[in-house]
């Protein structure tokens, strides 16, 4: 089971921007709000070109190391990631 451990908003803008996982982290739910943003999670920064598009209200579950290395940057105007953090009940 999983319990919610820390809650962010992201600004993404014209440079690639990652997640702030909190400790104890394993999940994070990110719902992409205002613009479109693309995005990585193999430690590349994405281009407005290159990514996984992701339009608003899409929701994105990633876990594991790519909360480390998901990185994210808008299409046109500045975005806002809301993130939830989830961590392993203990």
């Amino acid at each position: 089971d999983l319990d919610p451990v820390a809650f962010e908003q992201v600004t993404i803008g014209a440079a690639a921007t990652g997640l702030t996982p909190s400790k104890g982290a394993y999940l994070a739910l990110v719902q992409v709000k205002a613009q479109p943003v693309v995005w990585r999670d193999d430690g590349t920064d994405p281009t407005a070109s290159v990514g996984h598009d992701a339009p608003v209200g899409t929701i994105m579950e990633v876990m594991g190391a790519s909360l480390g290395s998901f990185r994210a940057i808008r299409t046109g105007t500045d975005s806002t990631l809301n993130v939830t953090y989830y961590g392993i009940r203990q």
